[in-house]
């Protein structure tokens, strides 16, 4: 039985992984930095379920364009959106995108990087909230209830939702904050 199950599950798991698809195209657009839409099929994903750091777009003749944060001010995937920003913290002057988690009053973001690191790689999200003056602000495990208690300080009872919730979850309680605000 065995001998005969640890092939089967072999072949299951090659067919599986030869079977992925690296990222599904989705219909939408970008808006590049000198205010043009182009509109086509974004493939914003990477297979192991991350965010890529550029955008390939893909149009009905098959013809493919490339979409990279300097010059892309806002991308939206489906129901995905990002806006394109300079890297918090990057003396270089990189840009990335952005992945918005909550819009309205109040804006989170989620930005993923990769790392190499003790012979992996791996994938990090650092999560930013825009203020009104339109700059990003981090948000880390340490601080992130009290900057988002400020914020969302006209609602007391989301603020106290906060105490309970993740950094990875905060968006939905931001997301409830901008719906009782619109």
């Amino acid at each position: 039985m065995k001998h005969v199950l640890v092939p089967v599950l072999g072949l299951f798991l090659s067919l599986n992984i030869l079977a992925q698809n690296p990222g599904d195209p989705l219909p939408g657009y970008a808006v590049t930095v000198d205010g043009d839409t182009i509109k086509g099929n974004l493939v914003v994903m990477k297979k192991n379920g991350n965010f890529r750091t550029s955008f390939q777009m893909r149009f009905e003749d098959e013809s493919t364009r490339t979409f990279a944060p300097k010059k892309t001010k806002y991308v939206k995937a489906g129901e995905m959106e990002f806006d394109a920003f300079a890297i918090p913290g990057n003396t270089e002057g990189d840009y990335g995108f952005f992945y918005r988690k909550a819009s309205g009053k109040v804006t989170m973001y989620e930005y993923q990087y990769e790392i190499y690191a003790m012979n992996q790689t791996r994938w990090i999200s650092e999560f930013y909230i825009k203020d009104d003056k339109g700059e990003l602000l981090a948000l880390t495990k340490m601080n992130y209830k009290k900057k988002l208690g400020e914020v969302l300080s006209a609602q007391p009872a989301l603020v106290q939702k906060l105490e309970g919730t993740k950094l990875e979850e905060a968006y939905k309680v931001v997301e409830e904050y901008n719906e009782t605000t619109k």
